[in-house]
């Protein structure tokens, strides 16, 4: 494993969200790939350089306006996805993430009729996937 996964502490959930973000040089739109409480992974058409601030705008299945995250960086890119660090998230953002990573793992243990966490490839993002926590 990369050393630049061996500091997760929290489990990330496979989603398939649309997002909106935005830099310092740009706008733009993806999907978001995997998501934890500490940062997501994103699929776009532009290349974002790492360490660049960034901000997302998270449309959730909830259909309530957007989760809003102001504050994020880019921890790496390659190949159409990059990765984000959350950093400083709002208390009203945090709760909004918090119930909808509890409603994922709610949803995903009845539906394999609570099987263990570790090897169902289809529960959580492999964590050798270049995915931000």
């Amino acid at each position: 494993m990369s050393s630049r996964f061996s500091h997760r502490l929290y489990l990330r959930y496979a989603v398939q969200y649309p997002i909106i973000f935005g830099a310092s040089f740009c706008v733009g739109e993806g999907h978001l790939l995997d998501l934890s409480f500490r940062g997501c992974s994103i699929h776009c058409d532009r290349r974002l350089p790492v360490g660049e601030p960034v901000r997302l705008g998270v449309l959730l299945p909830d259909r309530a306006k957007a989760l809003s995250i102001e504050n994020g960086i880019i921890k790496w890119a390659q190949d159409g996805r990059f990765g984000v660090e959350f950093l400083d998230l709002s208390l009203d953002t945090r709760q909004r993430l918090n119930r909808e990573l509890r409603g994922a793992l709610i949803h995903r243990l009845e539906r394999r009729g609570h099987e263990p966490f570790i090897g169902g490839k289809d529960e959580f993002v492999n964590y050798d996937e270049g995915s931000a926590n």
